[in-house]
């Protein structure tokens, strides 16, 4: 779940540069035709990794306790 929230999320920030030249577009915001992250927004595996461990410590799922704040 905290996965998938982040994600939605991630897909209303504003996409940097880097990601519209890679896929060859001048402009990309949350909409029709973009719901998702595109899979090669690098963006995305400290935001939903960050989300995800977030959500297992404060479930009690994790077993080591981090600060996240760093």
């Amino acid at each position: 779940m905290a996965a998938s929230q982040a994600l939605a999320a991630l897909a209303h920030e504003p996409i940097p540069s880097e990601m519209l030249q890679l896929y060859g577009v001048k402009e990309l915001s949350f909409g029709r035709d973009y719901l998702l992250p595109k899979a090669l927004d690098k963006r995305i595996c400290l935001h939903d990794a960050s989300a995800v461990a977030l959500a297992a410590m404060q479930s009690g799922v994790a077993r080591i306790q981090l600060n996240m704040d760093d």
